[in-house]
């Protein structure tokens, strides 16, 4: 695989992008193919980022993705100094929560700027630290009335600034039931319509597999459909479960559809990312230990 250097952003203490910060350089791979990385918003309590990292690195957990859970991010330019750590960042994962309903297909003008705003700064904070690519919700619970060509819209917005730092972005298949469902987005067909209608190679799909348990019940979506179809534009693959009915974010199980879906041929080769919550570490790296083997070789049909 080709190394790549990180273009050339610094950050300062507040995790800001900075001229005056000393100059950092960076040269890894940008991602990892048939990686397992750790969310962390996995661990239970860990409501400092930084915390949490420095756990995951001390029980060997290496693949990491920055999650959206914390209410701190302070010292995340720390993470430069961590030998062989390969970094993923999703969501708002500096801590700065959009108001409910805020998405880049809000209606409200406003709103949709607000967001495009953070996504760019997020964007290009991974850029900064390294990260192989970073994923976002396209809509947010709430978001009852999307316009779809405001996404479009906003969409080549935000990859315009992925392009410029060479970040890849993926946008996650969503359902989110009573908080707010607006049955856009769920959808094989959707999300491979609004991939080609942005037009860039830098925006993918986060495949979420517990949110497409959720759809797979609730819309009687064929989940083999939708992961065929949407499997070349994937860029990782969230691993979670629930009951069927709330996004509960449920440990996984060698039963779990998720479990079995993982297995599926065209799922191969891709970052897996484990991001069930309210786990300790003992139970973290028992569902790493699970997802490493179900992602062997051999197990794919």
């Amino acid at each position: 695989m080709a190394t790549l250097s990180a273009p050339e952003h610094k950050l300062d203490q507040n995790n800001n992008v900075s001229d005056e910060a000393d100059f950092i350089s960076l040269n890894q791979e940008r991602c990892c193919k048939m990686a397992v990385y750790v969310s962390t918003s996995c661990l239970k309590g860990g409501r400092d980022a930084l915390t949490v990292v420095r756990k995951y690195v001390d029980s060997g957990i290496r693949h990491i993705e920055l999650g959206s859970a914390h209410a701190s991010t302070v010292g995340l330019n720390e993470l430069l100094t961590f030998p062989g750590l390969r970094l993923a960042a999703h969501g708002t994962f500096t801590g700065r929560m959009a108001p409910r309903g805020t998405s880049l297909f809000s209606r409200d003008d406003q709103a949709r700027l607000t967001q495009i705003k953070q996504i760019k700064e997020d964007i290009r904070l991974c850029s900064a630290l390294g990260a192989g690519f970073y994923t976002f919700h396209p809509l947010a619970p709430g978001d009852t009335d999307p316009d779809w060509q405001a996404g479009v819209t906003a969409l080549r917005e935000v990859i315009r600034e992925a392009e410029e730092v060479g970040i890849p972005v993926g946008i996650e298949n969503v359902h989110y039931g009573k908080l707010g469902h607006t049955g856009l987005l769920d959808r094989a067909e959707e999300l491979q319509s609004l991939i080609r209608e942005v037009g860039s190679p830098m925006l993918k799909i986060l495949l979420d597999l517990g949110h497409l348990k959720l759809a797979a019940v609730q819309e009687r979506l064929d989940p083999f459909h939708f992961i065929r179809l949407l499997a070349p534009y994937t860029i990782a693959i969230h691993m979670h479960d629930n009951d069927g009915k709330t996004d509960g974010h449920w440990p996984l199980n060698a039963d779990s559809e998720a479990a079995q879906w993982i297995k599926m041929s065209e799922l191969s080769n891709i970052p897996v990312i484990l991001e069930a919550t309210r786990q300790t570490m003992p139970e973290i790296l028992h569902q790493l230990a699970l997802l490493e083997w179900l992602i062997r070789e051999d197990s794919h049909v």
